[in-house]
């Protein structure tokens, strides 16, 4: 079931901490362990989704950033989202 892009956004956990090396964000919950990976553009995925108002706006920016198809685009980020929670690295607030 496709997720409600405009009725959630995403929240970062306090245990969890994000940072930049060498174009790629590594992405730690320090209390856990457990640990992500995002290249370039998921870097850029990562800091929209963690700074926008809804998940809807996060996907709307990216649509206007990058020259790919809107169908593909939802599918990828809603791929990353599930990889992230399901990690318990992002969660989702219901708005």
């Amino acid at each position: 079931m496709p997720l409600a892009f405009d009725r959630i956004r995403l929240l970062v956990p306090d245990s969890v901490i994000s940072r930049p090396v060498d174009g790629i964000t590594v992405v730690v919950d320090v209390a856990t362990g457990r640990s992500f990976t995002l290249d370039e553009v998921g870097t850029r995925v990562w800091e929209l989704l963690t700074t926008m108002p809804s998940v809807q706006a996060a996907y709307e920016t990216l649509l206007q950033e990058f020259d790919a198809d809107p169908s593909q685009m939802r599918d990828d980020v809603e791929r990353l989202i599930d990889a992230l929670t399901s990690h318990e690295l992002l969660r989702t607030q219901a708005i």
